[in-house]
């Protein structure tokens, strides 16, 4: 027995003297034992029948405030990653190598500020680097070294975590790069049923606390099979409590959350990014909850938001069963810079929401949030289409369509940058009255003889008028 208990002692005095012998920093110790326990729970427990036990993140210190981390998010490169002298850029293909060294002391002498530094160092590799989106859909990813990265400027996530990871290991930065599943190409948050690793990222310390840089996502998109390069910063030193709805780490604790979240807590998440959270602040269902992955309601759901100055949110409502996109099922009214939005739903059933932000005095918006409600019932309720608009117009009433021929509605809008306002039926306009607040409205008579009536606002009587709103009449 004591023959036994000696040869046991040993041989853990044998793996804690090389896991201590290989580890260069008290983090990566504690990294490395963590790991180690975590692979043997792992062995233990059984995964289908049990809860995942939480792991505790205080290991990686946490920021207190994220104002200067988040004055970088400015979704503009810095100057210096497009400076980048010449007789150094051309060591990029052949000298790999040499090239990080010569561009981190070109950092290093530029700049004395830890998040400049990494900034630069994210910019670097989001800028010259391009998906792999050739390699990545034929399944012949090449070598993602960071010398293979440089030398062809072509990598997949595992590619870009690499050379970003070389880049901070120069600039001697503590940091780590990150395995676990991301809800990204290849992924559908409808069918998601398991949480297998399929991305990479990276994890650094600055100034004592840890922030995640997804790189990868930070350099394009993909469309379709194609991928499109255009920077953004959403991914740069991201809240963990934001990174979550999108990215799971393999190690519990590397989700820098005070409360981490099990695969099956992470399944019932809705996917919002990062702009979501920019655009629409205290984003809630009525009942004051963020929405879940799934949701449950009756016929409707109602959310309350505020929106950021000069964006706005567009709801897509899309029937899953039917993949039937639905019109006319969803109203936003504004006043000040809190939004209330409703969705109707016609009939039970699954339906998709998605979400999508919007600035002004664009046309483009871009997807920012996905989740699905199960309607019990449906609902006969339907709304006018409205045309959004850089003038800020937003109508009062009515708000609900079809609206009966023959009968007569109170229409109101306001619109105080326009002059002039009138309800549309072909080539009738009917003025509307102006008020002093920017408000306009009218007793209208639907004729018989329409099937629809637009409002049309102008700075003329006799002017163009632009369409606000759009009505069906039964």
């Amino acid at each position: 027995m004591k023959s036994k208990l000696k040869f046991l002692f040993t041989t853990f005095c044998v793996i804690l003297s090389f896991i201590i012998s290989s580890c260069t920093t008290i983090d990566s110790l504690q990294e490395a034992i963590s790991s180690l326990f975590e692979s043997q729970n792992s062995n233990i427990q059984n995964n289908e029948t049990q809860k995942i036990k939480k792991v505790s993140s205080t290991m990686y210190k946490i920021p207190e405030d994220y104002e200067k981390a988040y004055s970088f998010r400015t979704d503009t490169p810095h100057p210096m990653a497009k400076k980048i002298p010449t007789n150094i850029a051309k060591l990029k293909t052949s000298n790999p190598a040499e090239y990080v060294n010569k561009c981190c002391e070109f950092i290093n002498s530029n700049s004395t500020d830890d998040f400049e530094k990494v900034k630069i160092a994210h910019d670097l590799v989001a800028l010259n680097v391009k998906y792999d989106a050739k390699n990545f859909w034929a399944e012949t990813v090449p070598p993602q070294n960071y010398e293979n990265v440089l030398k062809t400027g072509y990598a997949v996530c595992e590619g870009y975590s690499n050379l970003l990871k070389k880049f901070l290991d120069t600039l001697n930065f503590k940091n780590s790069k990150v395995s676990g599943y991301a809800r990204g190409v290849g992924t559908s948050l409808m069918a998601e049923n398991n949480m297998d690793s399929n991305h990479a990222w990276n994890m650094v310390k600055i100034e004592n606390a840890y922030y995640f840089i997804d790189s990868t996502w930070d350099s394009g998109y993909m469309n379709g099979k194609k991928s499109v390069q255009k920077y953004t910063t959403d991914w740069l030193f991201i809240k963990p409590e934001h990174f979550i709805f999108t990215h799971l780490p393999e190690r519990q604790q590397q989700q820098l959350l005070k409360e981490p979240v099990s695969n099956t807590e992470f399944l019932k998440l809705a996917d919002f990014q990062p702009k979501f959270f920019e655009v629409a602040e205290n984003f809630v269902i009525k009942n004051g909850e963020l929405p879940q992955k799934t949701n449950h309601v009756l016929n409707s759901i109602q959310f309350e938001y505020e929106t950021k100055a000069n964006y706005y949110l567009d709801f897509s409502v899309v029937q899953t069963e039917k993949n039937k996109r639905i019109e006319n099922s969803t109203f936003t009214q504004t006043k000040g810079n809190i939004s209330n939005t409703v969705i109707q739903f016609p009939e039970a059933g699954k339906y998709q929401i998605q979400i999508f932000y919007y600035k002004k005095t664009e046309r483009q918006g871009l997807g920012c949030a996905e989740f699905f409600v199960n309607a019990q019932d449906g609902s006969q309720i339907r709304y006018p289409r409205i045309y959004q608009n850089s003038f800020d117009a937003k109508v009062i009433c009515p708000i609900e369509m079809p609206l009966k021929k023959g009968e007569t509605y109170h229409f109101e809008i306001n619109c105080p940058s326009k002059n002039f306002a009138a309800v549309i039926c072909g080539k009738n306009f009917s003025q509307m009255q102006k008020n002093d607040d920017g408000t306009f409205s009218l007793d209208f008579t639907v004729p018989t003889n329409i099937s629809q009536l637009n409002i049309g606002v102008s700075s003329a009587k006799t002017g163009s008028y632009q369409t606000v709103a759009t009505y069906i009449c039964k």
